[in-house]
């Protein structure tokens, strides 16, 4: 069995969707589950990095596993990632995967789930239109602090994740992720704090950050400034 894993993380290996798999992969790598990364990264504007990684997939087994794992990019998922799968679908042909099993595991900074749902909906969509067995999907919240480092070194907060991950890897050892018509397995956020408090703190730490940048957060740059007559 072997895992194909694609990071959607500008941020590439120094992401925290890296960090995500590369715990996953340090859990299953006893049992002989092997690991691939594809970074979406260099590949949505490289044809022969697509075409490589389009052969890769195309070679999956049954007993495989596909994982998209990507930061929730404005209650989306990256540009790139995009791009990516869109060229997937017309590379292999629609219902190309049928057989295979995808699980994706989308993250955001924020712990409200409802901003990783239309994510998490679009790699349900994608794993329909290209045959996969949706396995279903993680929806991790408070992550930014992670911030890439490994889950088990970045404090309390990678650490609430690591059990999530375990499960997940428990189920992929044992051979029983299947499909399932549930959108979410999991919603886990790290905020040790209620989320309308993690709203407040938040906006503080953003007018911090903006007064150190010397930053206006009230500057209108594409405003018309209009004359009168």
């Amino acid at each position: 069995m072997r895992v194909a894993a694609v990071i959607g993380s500008g941020k590439g290996k120094k992401s925290t969707s890296a960090s995500l798999i590369g715990y996953l992969e340090k859990q299953l790598a006893p049992q002989g589950i092997s690991f691939t990364y594809f970074f979406t990264r260099t590949m949505h504007h490289d044809p022969d990095r697509q075409k490589e990684f389009f052969e890769e997939i195309r070679q999956l087994t049954e007993e495989d596993i596909f994982i998209i794992c990507a930061p929730d990019y404005v209650d989306s998922l990256p540009g790139p990632l995009k791009e990516v799968m869109e060229e997937m679908k017309y590379a292999l042909g629609q219902n190309a995967m049928t057989g295979r099993k995808l699980l994706a595991a989308i993250h955001s900074g924020y712990p409200e789930p409802q901003q990783r749902r239309p994510a998490l909906e679009i790699c349900r969509n994608f794993a329909a239109v290209m045959g996969f067995q949706w396995c279903g999907g993680l929806s991790l919240g408070g992550t930014s602090p992670i911030d890439g480092q490994p889950l088990e070194a970045s404090g309390p907060f990678g650490k609430k994740i690591c059990p999530v991950m375990d499960r997940l890897a428990g189920s992929i050892a044992a051979g029983t992720l299947t499909k399932t018509e549930a959108l979410v397995l999991e919603d886990v956020s790290t905020m040790p704090v209620p989320a309308w408090m993690a709203a407040k703190l938040m906006n503080v730490m953003t007018k911090i950050k903006s007064m150190k940048q010397k930053r206006d957060l009230r500057a209108q740059p594409y405003t018309q400034k209009t004359t009168g007559r």
